[in-house]
């Protein structure tokens, strides 16, 4: 059937969500309306354990073994993707429980992950002109994100349209993550 998503096409619909989803949660907790504790360790959660859930996913549609599937380029750069949003989940969580120091050197390796992830999105020219294009859009959001998060972090932009800024472009990725089509 034509409307049907492929295995891809899925991820990015999941994922899509999840980047809405965490984008709407910093973007509260940045303007202190989330005044739960708590709510400051979700969306290192979500971060790390959508990294597990696409880390496991099998993209093979049951035709190989996992190992197997990292041939296909996509599958690959989808790894990739994974192992950054898990290290950021990771260091995201320890920075919420305190365990490493707020203004360090660890502040910066989610805006990182983010600007490689964003370079690896806009490397990638293996697919039709649509997924090309729609990973280059893809590929500039993370790169913005993680350079405004980085400059809001070291305080050069410190005011609440910064606070907000780079948690919207996540909303915008999530947006241009469930658009995607690979056809």
């Amino acid at each position: 059937m034509a409307n049907e998503l492929t295995h891809s096409e899925q991820i990015h619909v999941l994922f899509g969500f999840l980047f809405i989803l965490v984008g709407t949660i910093i973007i509260l907790q940045n303007v202190n309306y989330l005044l739960l504790p708590w709510w400051k360790f979700l969306w290192p959660i979500f971060f790390l354990l959508g990294g597990i859930r696409l880390l496991t996913y099998d993209e093979t549609e049951g035709k190989g073994s996992w190992l197997k599937s990292l041939q296909d380029t996509a599958v690959k750069q989808h790894k990739f993707l994974a192992v950054f949003l898990i290290i950021s989940g990771l260091i995201e969580m320890m920075r919420s429980f305190k365990v490493i120091p707020l203004f360090s050197i660890w502040d910066y390796v989610f805006p990182a992950a983010f600007v490689f992830a964003g370079v690896l999105l806009l490397i990638r020219r293996d697919a039709s002109w649509r997924a090309v294009l729609s990973h280059d859009i893809m590929g500039i959001t993370c790169i913005a994100i993680g350079v405004l998060a980085s400059l809001n972090r070291a305080i050069i932009l410190a005011t609440l349209f910064w606070y907000i800024a780079w948690p919207s472009l996540i909303i915008v990725l999530g947006v241009e993550s469930m658009l995607f089509r690979g056809r």
